[in-house]
């Protein structure tokens, strides 16, 4: 499982694998005394998977950049990386490349629901101005008209919910129609006709997880997972992998085995872990090993 922190870990992780690539093989065998006894470099990897990520990352990338593929090329290698939704599935869960959860893998791919609420529109109304009163819009239920086509009569309702009945005689003086022109009939929400529209989306990967997930994508193979499993048995330097655990994870306190049930009752990591105390993995939780 990936760390909370794992965004700060695997950037500060990466600075320390370059520095811990550049010593040859005797500088590795004369800090062997620097490890714990119990030490082993399989136990240190399966509670950080995450830095066999950072090598086969490095890896996929010197090999994509020596390809000089075009553009193109590139592009159309993406897409079916993505459309192979069995093999993402495994690089996507696989603690060893991209390391997400089940869990986020089956909330990614959960249909939205958007909810909207839609109301008709109501384009019968105008706004009168009686004379010792504040001007109002009135929905119509009928306007009167004299021959000339002036409007003399205004029946209708003072509230959208049509439940308040008006009747205004419109006779320039005491009420007054604000606009005398096509405009002073407007469009508005007519609240006694709405419903609830609901548009589905696909799930889909975020774009944040893309980004990531890409790192694991051969520009010149479809066989990406094969390609990647075989990275992982055969090509990860765990020398180097053992050497990042003295020159950076144990002066920050990282675990570097499971807990033994006796340890499970250890007390639990504080955020000041000197570097004198070791650690383990008690499911996530970081307690001390007992000296």
């Amino acid at each position: 499982m990936m760390n909370k922190t794992l965004n700060l870990f695997m950037a500060l992780s990466a600075v320390a694998i370059t520095a811990c690539s550049s010593m040859d093989v005797s500088s590795s065998e004369a800090l062997e005394g620097n490890y714990p006894k119990d030490f082993t470099v399989e136990a240190y990897l399966s509670v950080h998977p995450e830095l066999a990520g950072l090598q086969i990352q490095d890896l996929i990338k010197a090999h994509n950049d020596s390809l000089m593929l075009e553009s193109e090329a590139i592009a159309a290698d993406t897409a079916a990386f993505f459309a192979d939704t069995a093999s993402l599935h495994q690089i996507y869960v696989n603690p060893y490349f991209a390391g997400y959860s089940e869990e986020l893998w089956v909330e990614d791919w959960t249909p939205n629901v958007i909810s909207e609420t839609v109301c008709g529109l109501d384009t019968t109304y105008v706004t009168v101005k009686p004379d010792t009163l504040k001007a109002l819009k009135v929905w119509l239920g009928e306007i009167t008209y004299d021959a000339a086509g002036k409007i003399i009569r205004v029946e209708g309702f003072s509230d959208s919910l049509k439940t308040e009945p008006v009747a205004f005689d419109i006779d320039g003086v005491l009420n007054t129609i604000v606009n005398r022109s096509p405009s002073n009939t407007g469009t508005v929400v007519d609240s006694t006709d709405c419903k609830v529209v609901e548009t589905r989306t696909e799930g889909e990967i975020p774009k944040d997880k893309r980004r990531r997930l890409v790192n694991f994508n051969f520009n010149d193979n479809l066989l990406d997972l094969v390609e990647l499993e075989s990275l992982l048995q055969n090509d990860l330097n765990m020398d180097v992998i053992a050497l990042q655990f003295i020159m950076y994870g144990q002066s920050h306190g990282w675990a570097y085995r499971i807990c033994t049930d006796e340890e499970k009752n250890n007390p639990v990591q504080t955020e000041t872990y000197p570097a004198v105390k070791l650690y383990c993995d008690d499911d996530g939780i970081i307690r001390e090993i007992a000296e």
